[in-house]
C-alpha cells in the first residue's frame, strides 16, 4: 500500500520522535528495532520503509534531537549577550530538569559515549551537529579576559564540553546531594 507523501514524512518523524527518546533514555545499543518502532506505534515490518538501517535512523534522531535542544535551550535569549546570556543558558542546561528527563533531554550527554562506538558516519554526523552547537553558542560570547584569553570558538567549546559533562556526571551519581552540587558547581564555573 502507498501512502500519500505527508503521511510517510508524518510517520517518519513520529518514529525518529519516538526513537529519540527511547534512545537517549535507554541508549541506543540497548534499543531494538521492535520495541521503537512499537513506541511509535508501528509494526516492526515497517521499519525498513522508513529507514535503510538502524544507524541510518541513528543519524536522524541525532540531528532532531539536537536542533530541538538548541531551538528550546536559546528560545527567548534573543535580547542577552555576553556573560548574562551564558549564565541563562548554563541554568537551563545544567538543571535539575535536563538531568531528571534524559528521554527529553539533550541527545548529547545520553549518546556520546555509543557515538564514540559507532561507524565513522555517524560519528561524522555527530561532530556536525557539535560544531553547529559550539558556533550558535559562539555567537552570543563576548570577549574573554583574564591571564587566558580564549577565542570564542574555543569558549564555546568549553561550555558544551562543561554542559555535556556536567548532566552526563550529574545523571551517574547516587546522591541527588551531590548530582545538584555538580550542577551548580558547573553554571558556577561556566559564568567566572
Amino acid at each position: 500500500m502507498r501512502f500519500p507523501g505527508d503521511r510517510k514524512a508524518r510517520g517518519r518523524a513520529e518514529i525518529v520522535a519516538a526513537a529519540g527518546r527511547l534512545f537517549r533514555a535507554e541508549g541506543f545499543a540497548a534499543t531494538g528495532v521492535d520495541g521503537l518502532m512499537k513506541g511509535a506505534g508501528r509494526t516492526a515490518g515497517t521499519f525498513y520503509s522508513y529507514f535503510s538501517s538502524k544507524n541510518s535512523l541513528f543519524g536522524a534522531v541525532l540531528a532532531a534531537s539536537i536542533e530541538e535542544t538548541q531551538s528550546s535551550l536559546l528560545a527567548g535569549l534573543e535580547g542577552l549577550s555576553g556573560d548574562a546570556w551564558v549564565a541563562e543558558v548554563a541554568r537551563r542546561y545544567l538543571s535539575r530538569a535536563h538531568r531528571d528527563d534524559p528521554a527529553q533531554g539533550c541527545a548529547m550527554p545520553g549518546l556520546a559515549a555509543e557515538v564514540g562506538r559507532a561507524p565513522e558516519e555517524t560519528r561524522a554526523l555527530f561532530e556536525e551537529h557539535v560544531k553547529a552547537f559550539v558556533a550558535r553558542i559562539a555567537e552570543n560570547l563576548g570577549e574573554t579576559t583574564g591571564a587566558t584569553p580564549l577565542s570564542e570558538e574555543d569558549r564555546a567549546l568549553a561550555l558544551v564540553a562543561l554542559f555535556v559533562g556536567g548532566i552526563v556526571l550529574a545523571r551517574a551519581v547516587k546522591s541527588k546531594g551531590l548530582s545538584d552540587r555538580i550542577l551548580l558547581a558547573a553554571r558556577r564555573f561556566a559564568t567566572r
